[in-house]
């Protein structure tokens, strides 16, 4: 059984995770001992579980973010698409939670706007996953709106990939040179693939007009067996030769290597810096968790993001200038 720890979140979600897993047992002490009269209702019950299920989103997300292995920038998209769908549908899920998850929605739908083509551009130059995760995860998450989100990310990765090409260009005229055209036989291979393209009747592109960027897309997705580990950042490292992905390769390194958050493991699950200051080393447990849930509680009243112990100094100082 977990122990309770007023200051971290986390603990919250660990208490009834291990609570609702020994409901069979505390059910069955219940009944023969009928002087026990704390037994949860089933609506109590019900709420725990749904709780529990919200919260387990943000408590794998946050152990993966804040891992001992710094994660890279190929599964913050895939993760935090959970957080943002868990989010959309406690909205119009059942009251306490709706209430609960409001402002949560609102932080978080601004970050989202800030830096998900990013993420997004981060799965695209993951090869077990591309485009077709995009794809994928705009679906479950906007609908019918998901095509035009998916072809936001996939625009974004071309544009930061021709930057990437003429920069390269600049610093060496010979970086990139492989996928570049060949002006003298440009005209005959335009009218050949124009024939080709006729005889088949489909549409065929040559591939002297595609750049690195839109072969690496077209080839096939890597598959690994379960179990298996996989270097995103060693396989772009043993492809940044000249002869195949020169420049994604470096576009690649430096998406990759973006961290989602500096914050330690247990920074992120506490929230008792907020309340225990340099300056507040002396408060006791309970006043302290007194602090946070007032705290919690007076925020959907003052529609602010003030801390409690802020209003306590302003009304503490009034004091003391009435007894002056």
């Amino acid at each position: 059984m977990k122990l309770d720890v007023t200051t971290h979140w986390n603990s919250t979600f660990e208490i009834l995770d291990s609570t609702i897993d020994l409901r069979p047992a505390i059910c069955h002490y219940a009944e023969r001992d009928s002087a026990y009269v704390w037994l949860p209702s089933e609506d109590d019950w019900s709420r725990a579980e749904s709780v529990r299920k919200f919260l387990a989103i943000f408590y794998n997300s946050t152990k993966k973010f804040s891992g001992y292995k710094y994660p890279i920038a190929n599964i913050f998209f895939l993760e935090l698409w959970k957080v943002k769908d868990a989010l959309r549908k406690s909205s119009s899920g059942q009251d306490f939670l709706r209430f609960m998850t409001m402002g949560m929605q609102i932080k978080f739908d601004k970050y989202w706007s800030e830096c998900s083509l990013v993420m997004g551009v981060g799965v695209i130059l993951d090869l077990r996953y591309k485009m077709i995760m995009v794809d994928f995860i705009c679906n479950k998450l906007y609908g019918l709106m998901g095509v035009g989100e998916a072809e936001k990310i996939s625009g974004a990765a071309s544009e930061l990939y021709n930057l990437y090409v003429c920069a390269a260009k600049e610093q060496s005229p010979h970086v990139g040179s492989s996928s570049a055209v060949d002006e003298s036989q440009e005209d005959m291979t335009d009218d050949f693939m124009s024939y080709y393209a006729q005889v088949k009747g489909t549409q065929v592109r040559s591939q002297t007009h595609r750049s690195k960027l839109e072969e690496y897309l077209k080839d096939d997705l890597l598959v690994l067996n379960k179990g298996d580990e996989f270097d995103v950042l060693e396989w772009w490292r043993a492809r940044s030769g000249k002869l195949q992905y020169p420049v994604l390769s470096l576009m690649a390194r430096d998406i990759l290597s973006i961290p989602i958050s500096t914050v330690a493991l247990e920074s992120a699950f506490s929230t008792g810096s907020r309340v225990i200051s340099k300056y507040r080393i002396s408060l006791t447990p309970k006043l302290v968790e007194a602090l946070i849930c007032t705290q919690d509680w007076l925020h959907p009243m003052w529609g602010k993001e003030t801390s409690i112990h802020e209003e306590f100094d302003e009304e503490e100082s009034v004091k003391i200038e009435e007894t002056v």
